[in-house]
């Protein structure tokens, strides 16, 4: 793969979390070559373009290139099942023209969902008419906790 050839990756969760970035796709020997990472997030896409340096295809025999995409990555905030747990690979071969479909396919590690610390849920009525027979309008708040990386937009599923 040369410049400007594509790595597509097919995720089968939201990828809503990750960001775009120039030179955050590092690869080859050591990580010492870079490119692009673009996320397509409605289509749960990740697209790598290789820079200016080449990016080594696998020999037979080699199981492996070394890649990362650099703290642009979000792990999802629940559980996993098999189905969107897999991660399907695609080449496009700019450079002459050629789409083809990597017979690669692996699953996103297993890992705990990300998970606020002191979580807490308070409820409380607007106008204080709270005896019985009587109505009100009620505030909820959810608060995901102390911490800076807590977001709601993390949650699949807040339930009461």
């Amino acid at each position: 793969m040369v410049k400007n050839d594509w790595y597509i990756l097919k995720f089968g969760f939201d990828l809503r979390q990750s960001a775009n970035s120039n030179g955050s796709f590092t690869y080859n020997s050591g990580l010492g070559a870079s490119g692009d990472v673009i996320f397509m997030r409605n289509c749960q896409t990740v697209l790598l373009r290789v820079g200016s340096t080449a990016l080594a295809i696998t020999t037979p025999g080699s199981t492996s290139v070394n890649a990362q995409l650099n703290s642009l990555f979000y792990n999802p905030s629940f559980q996993l099942n098999t189905l969107q747990s897999t991660i399907y690979a695609y080449v496009v071969y700019n450079s002459i023209d050629v789409c083809e479909r990597v017979y690669y396919r692996d699953l996103f590690p297993a890992l705990p969902p990300n998970k606020p610390s002191s979580p807490s849920f308070t409820i409380s009525p607007i106008f204080g008419t709270n005896q019985k027979g009587m109505l009100d309008d009620w505030k909820i708040q959810f608060s995901m906790g102390s911490g800076a990386t807590n977001s709601t937009s993390l949650v699949k599923l807040i339930s009461i």
